[in-house]
């Protein structure tokens, strides 16, 4: 049993004029690929009732897994909900009123289709000049604009985004990018497959750059809104942006004053019993990310949380990683050291069972023992979604992994 929690975080599945890909086909791919991954390695487990267990100091299953879905894009539900549906596992979708009900800009898509269809060969923007002649230099310099308007509060926002747009003299076709999100009937489809509703505010402001009025209204209004239509309690919550900076003390106030149990962050690190309820952190990834570099943030979140500050415990891994030499006197070997890497060790480390970690690698909640421990039986709870039920965990020793998970093919190649 574990007392840490990796809390994954996804936004669009295909790409879109903001968040780049591949293609359609390869967001899909990669995402099927993350989800067999999941299903056959981890414990993926239920966000809120986790985090009341973990928090109550109660232990979660070896390599839990908590999986949620930022500000509602449609492919959520057409793609990421089915595939999470046939393997039996469990999200939380944070959902936008206003983008549900396509009343409020979703302005980094204005400002990527306004960057993809640009004629301008340069910008001229906040006494700067960008060169904007390129695909390849119009999405750095879109990075640039981004970084520099997520400093503003709404309205100066808007308006940057509008001023940015005319500059570029985009040409293409109107698009609506409420046609990007979910409405409010398809999102009622996430509650049929058997997912969670969380809030994500009202219209996607980053909250401290809001006024304390502002931002009570976004955080009551929108808990209010999805309740109302989903009958059923909201209280967790997902921070815009999730940075320390784009929240306060008077934000996490607020959100308490809102009525909200948990929140969740996009700082990289685990959960575990003492995180504070509303800052919990997660780690944001994408369709294409492999599962490889999902287990190098793994290893590297682990690393700063055993030894913070520690530049000798940081070049520590535990047993299982890197090359097989056997426990060193304190449980522990250096791969770092000698030739051995902790890289190139995660690809065998996802394809066949190592050695059990030693008892104090599993105490300090690593990653082994978070993931990796009973390899060989592949012990995991995944296959039903409403398996939790908190308190010891109902089907722990059992493999619910024996068979492939319906429209999902594990022999298929990618299949780790």
């Amino acid at each position: 049993m574990s007392h840490r929690l990796l809390v994954l975080g996804w936004h669009n599945i295909e790409p879109t004029w903001a968040f780049g890909g591949t293609s359609p086909a390869a967001g899909r791919r990669g995402f099927e690929r993350q989800v067999r991954f999941l299903r056959r390695w981890a414990n993926v487990v239920p966000l809120r009732a986790a985090l009341v267990d973990l928090l109550d100091g109660r232990a979660l299953p070896p390599r839990a897994v908590a999986l949620t879905f930022d500000d509602g894009y449609r492919d959520n539900v057409t793609t990421a909900a089915p595939l999470l549906r046939a393997a039996g596992l469990h999200a939380t979708f944070f959902l936008v009123p206003g983008f549900l009900s396509g009343t409020s800009e979703v302005w980094w898509e204005n400002l990527g289709w306004a960057f993809a269809h640009a004629t301008a060969a340069e910008l001229s923007w906040e006494g700067e000049r960008f060169d904007t002649s390129t695909p390849d230099v119009r999405r750095r310099v879109m990075e640039v604009v981004v970084r520099k308007v997520k400093t503003l509060d709404s309205r100066d926002r808007e308006n940057a985004v509008v001023d940015v747009a005319q500059r570029l003299l985009p040409v293409g076709p109107t698009r609506g990018p409420g046609r990007q999100f979910m409405d409010w009937d398809e999102a009622d489809r996430l509650v049929e497959y058997g997912h969670d509703i969380g809030s994500h505010t009202c219209s996607h402001p980053i909250l401290s750059r809001e006024e304390p009025a502002d931002q009570a209204r976004e955080l009551v209004d929108s808990r209010e809104q999805l309740e109302a239509h989903f009958q059923r309690p909201v209280d967790v919550f997902a921070f815009p942006n999730g940075r320390a900076e784009d929240y306060s003390e008077v934000t996490l106030r607020l959100i308490r004053e809102a009525g909200y149990t948990f929140a969740v962050t996009t700082r990289t690190a685990l959960a575990h019993r003492d995180t504070p309820a509303r800052e919990v952190p997660r780690v944001l990834v994408n369709a294409e990310t492999g599962v490889v570099k999902i287990g190098r943030s793994g290893v590297r979140t682990v690393r700063r949380i055993l030894a913070p500050g520690n530049r000798t415990a940081v070049n520590r891994v535990p047993i299982g990683f890197g090359r097989d030499r056997g426990p060193s006197p304190e449980g522990w070997e250096h791969p770092v050291s000698g030739g051995g890497s902790l890289e190139r060790s995660i690809p065998p480390l996802l394809h066949r069972a190592f050695h059990p970690p030693v008892p104090r690698a599993h105490q300090l909640g690593s990653l082994p023992s978070l993931w990796l421990r009973d390899l060989r039986g592949r012990q995991t709870h995944n296959g039903n979604p409403m398996g939790y039920g908190g308190r010891g965990w109902p089907g722990a020793g059992k493999d619910a992994n024996s068979g492939a998970a319906p429209g999902l093919d594990d022999s298929s190649p990618g299949t780790p």
